[in-house]
């Protein structure tokens, strides 16, 4: 699908077929879907009696921000990587590893995570999480290098499935069984708007700003969500298990 290209004029014009093809399915499930209230749910009132303030919204609505954030990570690179293949003098295999490394990763922070969460807690584990994707993410704009991409790819790949995990974790704590029931499908929605987003987005930063704003792009946004997250994200586990 991202074969070599002869000129610029050639990638400019398949960055904008990719854009209007992603816009348009867009369009289409954002009409499927009602959206309205989506984060105003109610609270277990045992874990967090201000269910209904400003404070609890705001925490939801940080939560929920996360989650098409996990799938645009997926693929918001794809319309860049002509450029990187380019910038980089590095094969179009290897540049198409920027994509297939990070769900390695993404599967190996969603299953290791998963284990320490319930022992560790959730707060601290978010913290770290939001910080470090933070750094790994500006990594390659800094140092623009074949194997410092894909670590840092493999690393924002497993961050972000570490945060995917936690932010799980979180909404069973705080939510009664019946609302974490209603929850799925609108999680899957969000996350499902990611990868069409994703190269919508990338496609626009690519033709305007070139291939590295868009790890400068989920530095700056991770690190806004991280201010919210310091902040209204506090430790939601009642009782914290063993590891053994």
């Amino acid at each position: 699908m991202y074969g070599h290209y002869s000129n610029s004029y050639q990638i400019k014009d398949f960055i904008k077929k990719q854009i209007l093809h992603n816009l348009k399915k867009f369009v289409k499930i954002l009409s499927a879907y009602n959206l309205t209230n989506f984060f105003f749910m109610s609270v277990n009132t045992t874990t967090i009696n201000e269910y209904s303030s400003y404070q609890h919204k705001v925490r939801m609505l940080v939560l929920f921000s996360f989650v098409p954030l996990m799938g645009m990570s997926i693929d918001l690179f794809a319309p860049s990587l002509p450029g990187i293949s380019t910038s980089l003098s590095i094969s179009t295999a290897s540049a198409k590893m920027v994509i297939s490394i990070f769900l390695i990763g993404y599967a190996l922070g969603n299953f290791t995570i998963g284990i320490l969460t319930d022992a560790l807690g959730r707060k601290s584990l978010l913290r770290i999480s939001c910080v470090l994707f933070i750094i790994v993410s500006a990594m390659p704009a800094i140092f623009p290098n074949e194997n410092v991409l894909l670590v840092s790819r493999l690393a924002q790949g497993f961050l972000m499935g570490a945060i995917g995990v936690v932010n799980r974790g979180i909404f069973s704590d705080i939510l009664p069984v019946e609302k974490l029931i209603k929850l799925g499908p609108t999680m899957g929605f969000l996350w499902g708007l990611g990868p069409i987003i994703g190269p919508i987005v990338g496609g626009f930063l690519q033709e305007f700003f070139g291939w590295k704003s868009g790890f400068y792009f989920f530095s700056i946004v991770v690190a806004l969500l991280t201010i919210f997250v310091f902040i209204y994200i506090p430790e939601t586990i009642e009782k914290k298990s063993n590891l053994s």
